[in-house]
């Protein structure tokens, strides 16, 4: 039998109609955080809180995904974001920053095992969370922007680099998806100080985690 939660009830009873909101981390944001100008982006945010300020001239969430090869298009599924373990993530960040050493690029992971990619430089570019993607073909989701073509490079190096990689064949005996994909999302300036927070949050996404 269905069990009455009298808490949630009166709760729902109190919220105001359903609207929906095509961001709804600004929307959250505008709540908890009233006397902000403007919503920092995700990667900025999750990494500050994970370390502070950061030296760089823009950063972003690199998230781990398998994509799936359909006959004309690629796919990303809907269990196709990764979830790595702390040791992990230490094997991927540590190579990466072997392999595009001098580059301007460098890879951290949070302690959450949570990856980033720091840049030089800032980038002009549109990006897309990856849990909108999910279930859905990867092409109109793809980086968009005068800077689109570097990280596009980017995404198509990760790839290669990716293909074949000693952590895959490590995840591929242990019957898990490999990671044959980095999403690049959520990217921006760094902040020097997380904004003020007038609310309470909680949860695993990356901009209040």
């Amino acid at each position: 039998s269905h069990r009455r939660a009298p808490l949630l009830e009166r709760l729902i009873a109190c919220a105001d109609e359903r609207m929906p909101v095509a961001d709804w981390r600004a929307d959250a944001f505008r709540i908890i955080v009233p006397q902000a100008a403007r919503m920092p982006a995700v990667a900025a945010a999750a990494l500050g809180a994970d370390r502070g300020a950061v030296n760089a001239g823009w950063v972003c969430a690199a998230t781990p995904v398998h994509y799936e090869a359909e006959m004309a298009s690629v796919r990303l599924p809907a269990d196709g974001i990764l979830s790595l373990t702390a040791a992990e993530a230490e094997i991927l960040v540590s190579d990466f920053n072997r392999v595009w050493s001098g580059s301007g690029i460098s890879m951290t992971v949070a302690r959450s095992a949570q990856l980033f990619c720091i840049f030089d430089r800032a980038l002009d570019v549109v990006t897309h969370d990856p849990a909108d993607v999910l279930g859905r073909h990867i092409e109109e989701f793809l980086p968009s922007g005068a800077d689109a073509p570097r990280l596009g490079q980017l995404i198509s190096e990760t790839e290669m680099w990716l293909f074949d990689h000693e952590a895959n064949r490590v995840r591929a005996k242990q019957n898990l998806p490999v990671v044959n994909g980095i999403w690049f999302w959520g990217g921006g300036v760094p902040l020097t100080a997380l904004p003020g927070v007038q609310g309470w949050a909680a949860g695993n996404d990356l901009l209040f985690n």
